[in-house]
């Protein structure tokens, strides 16, 4: 695992090829679920409800566990007594991006750690872009010389 430091965030990447096809089961049929919502986010695309029911099965239970250990991971790396916290996931879901959707600027405030999987990029896909936080605080400031805490975004392919 890698960690980047971009504004008060640090940003984790990690390799989960190991559970890549059962992520790219979970995206299967994604339009004949009765747990899309057909105006969330993804302008363009579909996104599963955060509870999405299939997440739920035995058979993605490989799946849930990796996003436990790679929180985890990344949790140590930042000097967490795991002895004393517990990773627990509260939302998972699938979205499916189609050629020029785009997903909402959105915050995921209330967790502690928030992620994504990327099952599918073909070759010029847009990059993941990741907002400062500072900026929607201090719109009318000037912030000082950029710098990786002073960015208003990072893209990440």
């Amino acid at each position: 695992m890698r960690s980047e430091d971009w504004f008060s965030s640090q940003l984790f990447i990690d390799d989960m090829s190991d559970v890549l096809s059962l992520a790219k089961k979970a995206c299967i049929g994604i339009e004949d679920r009765l747990v899309t919502q057909p105006l969330a986010i993804s302008y363009g695309g579909i996104t599963t409800y955060p509870r999405d029911s299939i997440f739920d099965s035995d058979e993605y239970a490989p799946l849930r566990d990796k996003v436990i250990e790679v929180v985890t991971k990344a949790a140590r790396m930042q000097g967490v007594d795991m002895t004393k916290y517990h990773i627990w996931i509260s939302e998972l879901w699938v979205n499916k991006m189609n050629e020029n959707s785009e997903h909402a600027t959105h915050s995921h405030a209330a967790s502690a750690y928030a992620g994504c999987m990327y099952v599918d990029c073909p070759e010029g896909s847009a990059p993941t872009r990741f907002f400062n936080p500072i900026h929607s605080l201090a719109l009318t400031c000037p912030l000082p010389v950029q710098t990786k805490s002073t960015y208003e975004w990072v893209d990440i392919n």
